[in-house]
């Protein structure tokens, strides 16, 4: 009898899912281990990595499970606001991984009393329900990822298009500082989230 071990490494866009791991055996000398032509199939694919169907075949299944990790900034300039007037809060969003993440990716916010939405940049698609800011960013699909459909995914080391928030004060108000957290997550988990959130502060 031969025991054989296969070792593959799942690409970070590999999805979440069972995966077959398919070897085939060859014809080497008795004395040396067998080399392995090693494949990761997409879920419900047939696993066959050889041509020579003569050749023995093993198949064991994997699970892959994802997670991206995301760094967040928020920053506001130094400068003081006046009551009634507008400023802006630039976001960055990068996936630190190890997976890509799914997308959209989201970014939300409750705002402080006194102070109200008023846009977000593109390509962030941005909406308030009353002080509960919520925008998401999808990118163009890559293309087919592992045999799978084509999929919008956030890589591993990219950085999102930088979301501005312009946000108002209320007139009249309070003379002081107003904190605005935004938080950013995907459908991919975060074992580490406490980097999804920054704090800036007007």
């Amino acid at each position: 009898s031969v025991t054989v071990t296969v070792t593959t490494t799942a690409p970070a866009s590999t999805r979440a899912g069972v995966y077959a791991h398919c070897a085939g055996l060859g014809h080497p000398p008795v004395s040396d281990p067998p080399p392995t032509l090693a494949t990761m199939t997409w879920p419900g694919t047939v696993c066959d990595p050889v041509d020579d169907s003569d050749l023995p075949e093993v198949t064991a299944e994997v699970e892959v499970t994802n997670e991206a990790d995301f760094a967040v900034t928020a920053t506001h300039p130094a400068a003081p606001v006046n009551p009634g007037d507008t400023t802006t809060i630039p976001v960055g969003i990068t996936n630190v991984g190890p997976s890509d993440a799914s997308t959209p990716v989201t970014v939300r916010s409750t705002l402080p009393a006194g102070v109200t939405f008023v846009s977000g940049s593109s390509p962030w698609n941005c909406t308030a329900t009353g002080q509960d800011v919520e925008c998401t960013w999808v990118p163009a699909p890559l293309g087919a990822v592992n045999e799978g459909p084509p999929a919008a995914l956030f890589p591993v080391g990219a950085t999102a298009p930088q979301l501005v928030l312009e946000v108002a004060t209320a007139k009249p108000a309070t003379v002081g500082f107003y904190d605005v957290t935004v938080t950013a997550s995907s459908a991919t988990p975060d074992s580490t989230p406490a980097g999804d959130s920054a704090t800036a502060r007007i």
